[in-house]
């Protein structure tokens, strides 16, 4: 499944219109709901698909856009008012449907990891006591968020200092020990002593801040630090 960019879509311009969109290749270019992105995306679309005209419907349920219904024709120049009214009327009946779609795949996903986070329950047990627990602890997490190294760390508060507890890397990272470090300055003394969740997804912004990304040996693109207790 390909995931898109909304800007600079019909997708994206039917969601922010709420409205339904006709135009064909022959008044692409007076049309006054395209603007010059959805233009292009357009025009692109009809020369290599040999289409000429498009009509997409918002999907609405419960008065939220939730998908978009494209129905193009290579069988005529333009969609007519009839045309147009009875696609809508299909679209009406399509959301209800694809809403209900929807709701089954949450309910499956949120059933899946509940799954996982009760597995990790039963691994971990009431302590971390080998690495083989918390070996078999990642490979459950793994399952729900695409990580690369989990690891714990000690923190002495009053010497402002941590230590490793448990590593564990992807294989590309094998290289990198777990190690004891000072907290002052790193993401782990900074998670600690705000008591929240510090979260890092450019390292480039965050270097001059935290000791403990200046080299970024390992090569990580974010991170997750999580306060325990």
């Amino acid at each position: 499944m390909e995931f898109l960019p909304l800007t600079g879509s019909i997708s994206g311009l039917v969601s922010n219109l709420r409205k339904s969109v006709n135009f064909d290749i022959g008044t692409l270019t007076d049309d006054p709901d395209l603007g010059v992105d959805e233009r292009a995306k357009v025009a692109t679309d009809f020369g290599n698909s040999g289409m000429l005209a498009w009509v997409a419907v918002p999907l609405q349920y419960q008065g939220e856009v939730i998908s978009v219904l494209h129905v193009q024709t290579s069988q005529k120049d333009r969609f007519d008012q009839d045309d147009l009214a009875l696609i809508e009327d299909v679209a009406s009946r399509v959301a209800s449907a694809v809403a209900s779609s929807r709701l089954h795949e949450a309910e499956k996903n949120y059933a899946r990891k509940q799954g996982l986070l009760a597995q990790i329950s039963r691994e971990i047990g009431s302590s971390l006591e080998t690495s083989e627990t918390f070996d078999a602890f990642t490979i459950v997490m793994t399952e729900l968020v695409p990580v690369d190294r989990v690891s714990i760390s000690n923190v002495d508060v009053s010497n402002q200092t941590a230590e490793t507890l448990y590593v564990s890397w992807a294989d590309k990272f094998t290289g990198v020990e777990a190690r004891s470090y000072r907290t002052t300055g790193t993401a782990t003394g900074h998670a600690y002593d705000i008591g929240e969740t510090v979260v890092i997804n450019d390292p480039s912004t965050v270097a001059r801040r935290f000791e403990d990304w200046k080299d970024n040996e390992g090569g990580l693109n974010s991170s997750v630090t999580v306060p325990l207790g």
